[in-house]
């Protein structure tokens, strides 16, 4: 994919949902630039490569993501495989929620360091069905409450030259109090959650500048930012999950996209909830999974 280096007009007319961030009661920005964030490398998922050569390997990608309880983390916070899916909150006391990022790289010849900063995006959980046929698909003039997570930047991964492909777990803490004081107190309360992530911030695979940090927080921008033109950081290595909103934001004006596709559980299916809280008919699909808040320890 081609990304241009200046904004088109789709580019700031699509971006332009989030300018009103600060004033408008359905969107609240959070700078998560010093957000605590972990990342921690799996067993090489293949066996050591084969001869390489430099046009071998790849771009770090998103390949899967799910909440976790921050006391599930164990005693040296890397223990990101659980998932949680209820959280309770009862009075003064909430529970931490964890926000895992599985991420692959590829067998590569280049150790260089990835340095991966995310925006994400937590709205309302609303399974498509009859009654509802959009889902959570939205209009940029009609969008859900949108509590929106700014330059989450995780600690540097590495590709391993010699080690064939490797997976990493990459996750940061967010307080559940923090949703409930901006999506009410209405219990129990679903959410659902989609992420869009530089995977290439410094410019060190695509040999492409770095990316800038266009509000002075001291994170590199992602995806989308107030303070850079068109509010879209078209850079290339963009990678996102949970949604099609980088399709919208770069194609919506060719290709005559007029919602956000947002992939929400589906009503029924034949994969059952395995663990409370998950939804009927969730699947690797709708990865990442709604959660829910609900009143009680």
């Amino acid at each position: 994919m081609r990304f241009n280096s200046k904004p088109t007009l789709m580019a700031l007319v699509a971006g332009a949902w989030l300018v009103s961030a600060t004033t408008d009661a359905q969107v609240r920005r959070v700078d998560g630039c010093h957000f605590q964030t972990i990342c921690v490398r799996l067993t090489p998922a293949a066996g050591p490569p084969g001869p390489l050569t430099p046009n071998c390997g790849a771009l770090p990608i998103l390949e899967d993501g799910w909440t976790e309880d921050l006391t599930c983390l164990g005693p040296m916070n890397d223990q990101l495989e659980s998932e949680t899916y209820q959280f309770g909150f009862f009075g003064p006391i909430a529970r931490q929620i964890v926000f895992v990022e599985k991420v692959k790289i590829p067998a590569s010849t280049m150790a260089i360091p990835f340095v991966i900063v995310e925006d994400v995006l937590i709205i309302p959980c609303n399974p498509r069905c009859s009654a509802n046929p959009a889902g959570e698909d939205f209009r940029l003039n009609h969008r859900p409450p949108i509590f929106f997570i700014d330059d989450v930047t995780f600690p540097p991964i590495f590709a391993d030259p010699t080690g064939g492909p490797t997976e990493w777990l990459c996750a940061f803490i967010l307080p559940a109090e923090d949703l409930i004081s901006f999506f009410g107190n209405q219990f129990p309360m679903e959410l659902d959650w989609l992420a869009c992530a530089d995977m290439d911030s410094m410019g060190l695979f695509y040999g492409q500048p770095p990316t800038p940090d266009t509000d002075g927080n001291g994170c590199p921008d992602s995806c989308l930012e107030l303070a850079a033109p068109g509010h879209f950081v078209q850079h290339v290595g963009i990678d996102e999950k949970g949604s099609s909103l980088v399709d919208f934001l770069l194609n919506n004006r060719f290709h005559s996209l007029t919602t956000v596709d947002v992939f929400e559980p589906q009503t029924n299916g034949f994969i059952p909830p395995m663990l409370p809280g998950m939804k009927g008919g969730e699947s690797h699909n709708t990865r990442p999974w709604c959660f829910t808040i609900f009143a009680g320890p």
